[in-house]
């Protein structure tokens, strides 16, 4: 055996203990090149051992072409695998970006909404304090209870509207005011201060007299629902901004049509219905009118 083909087969020996090594280690590029030099190298070996046959050189070089044919399939198979495998660690990279960019988000929101709920908790602490100190405030203008009167007595409410119409009729018609009274029954009966709701009354109706720039009708509406009574004091007037009606039972509060006056009546009716549980608001708007309106309990 020549010399050439010996180092051929010793090369090809290094090749194939290099394929073994290759799968030993889980490397396929290595093991996928190293298989590829050891087939070129038995391919030449092959050819060396019958270089002197026409017909075997011919075959020769038709396997030689197939080889390359085979290697250069190889090499477009390798170039395949080395795009998908960059493609699949940009992927994987991107994905690790976005996990940690949502985790930072995550976080992120997870303080804004400490902070949020912080926020609010100091906002209904004010609210509590603000409401605490507005009934503090509210009851310094309760008046008491009159002379003779037990407190929370059972009375006709329908009865204390007419006094206190009666009681302010002179004013009323002064400035032509006609006052009309409403209700179902000729009788409804409530526990309160008959003296503290007709300063109630009083105060609301003279609110009415002191605004009208014009005659005009003061319509009170007295109905009994379940265990409420409400209360409807809707006049034909000029009215107020809605902006303005939002504070009428603020203290020394007076609209854009103020008067002579100190601003202290809506506020006292206020602080008689909340002291018997009740609630009390205003609906207006300029030109129609206004209308208040009370919700107390019947007992």
């Amino acid at each position: 055996m020549s010399t050439k083909k010996k180092i051929i087969l010793l090369v090809a020996a290094i090749c194939y203990t290099c394929v073994l090594y290759g799968f030993l280690i889980g490397n396929s590029m290595f093991m996928m090149v190293t298989v590829i030099l050891y087939a070129v190298l038995m391919l030449v070996f092959s050819l060396l051992a019958d270089a002197g046959d026409p017909e075997t050189v011919e075959k020769n070089r038709r396997q030689l072409e197939e080889a390359e044919g085979r290697n250069k399939e190889l090499d477009e198979k390798v170039h395949e695998l080395t795009a998908e495998k960059e493609r699949y660690a940009k992927a994987m990279e991107e994905a690790a970006t976005a996990k940690e960019e949502a985790i930072a988000g995550q976080q992120e929101l997870l303080v804004r909404q400490e902070k949020l709920n912080e926020a609010l908790s100091k906002a209904e602490e004010v609210k509590s304090r603000f409401e605490e100190r507005e009934k503090e405030l509210l009851s310094n203008f309760l008046p008491p209870v009159g002379e003779g009167e037990q407190p929370n007595e059972t009375i006709d409410i329908i009865q204390i509207v007419r006094d206190t119409m009666q009681e302010l009729k002179p004013f009323a018609e002064k400035v032509h005011l006609e006052i009309r009274i409403s209700a179902p029954d000729d009788k409804i009966l409530v526990r309160a201060d008959a003296s503290r709701l007709r300063i109630m009354f009083r105060n609301i109706i003279d609110n009415s007299i002191k605004y009208m720039n014009r005659a005009g009708i003061l319509v009170i509406t007295i109905s009994n629902l379940g265990d409420d009574i409400f209360i409807v004091l809707k006049d034909n007037g000029n009215g107020l901004s809605e902006k303005e009606t939002a504070h009428i039972f603020e203290l020394n509060y007076q609209g854009s049509n103020r008067i002579s006056g100190n601003g202290l009546g809506l506020t006292q009716a206020k602080a008689i219905v909340e002291y018997y549980g009740g609630t009390i608001y205003a609906k207006s708007n300029v030109g129609k009118g206004m209308g208040i309106y009370v919700q107390l309990p019947t007992d």
